[in-house]
């Protein structure tokens, strides 16, 4: 199983009228080196994921979404309510679904991979 591997902490973020800042990453996820980094804004609510991948991801987020993920091999699932300044590790061959609010932002970091060739589309009912 690959799911009691997920790493979720919460709260880390600063905001004041100009700006919000929040930690993506700080290293104390023991063996995850990113090489890839992807953001993706949202314009209005949208479902995201529906895919499971073949290496491990962290997310991290300004704004909210509600998380849902499982072992694709156990069928285990654990949800998160997602939101300003929470961290998510997903590790490989753990199942993801987002429904992203409106403005919210979502950072993406990963290694070095063939997106297209390592990510396979699933259902989470």
């Amino acid at each position: 199983m690959a799911i009691e591997n997920v790493q979720y902490s919460s709260g880390d973020s600063h905001e004041n009228a100009d700006r919000t800042i929040t930690t993506v990453i700080n290293g104390d996820v023991e063996g995850f080196s990113p090489e890839q980094v992807r953001l993706i804004h949202v314009h209005k609510e949208s479902n995201l994921g529906g895919q499971w991948r073949d290496y491990p991801e962290i997310y991290g987020i300004i704004g909210q979404a509600p998380v849902t993920l499982e072992d694709i091999y156990s069928k285990i699932r654990q949800e998160y309510n997602f939101k300003t300044g929470d961290r998510l590790f997903v590790p490989a061959r753990v199942a993801l679904a987002m429904q992203s609010m409106e403005g919210t932002t979502i950072v993406t970091c990963g290694p070095k991979a063939d997106r297209e060739k390592q990510t396979y589309k699933c259902e989470i009912k």
